[in-house]
């Protein structure tokens, strides 16, 4: 809590380690789809790049 007229904290800050987990779960998966997409676009671009070799 603060006091508004001094400015003075009393207590202790509350933090949730569900909400932590959480976010930092949220943070994992985010960051994991960004690069796993990114290789996947590589991956689909270089397979139509590719030419294609017909052989007789």
């Amino acid at each position: 809590m603060i006091n508004a007229q001094t400015g003075e904290v009393q207590g202790e800050r509350a933090y949730s380690k569900l909400k932590f987990f959480f976010a930092v779960l949220g943070g994992v998966l985010i960051t994991a789809s960004i690069i796993l997409l990114f290789l996947w676009l590589n991956k689909v671009s270089a397979i139509t790049l590719t030419p294609i070799t017909l052989t007789t």
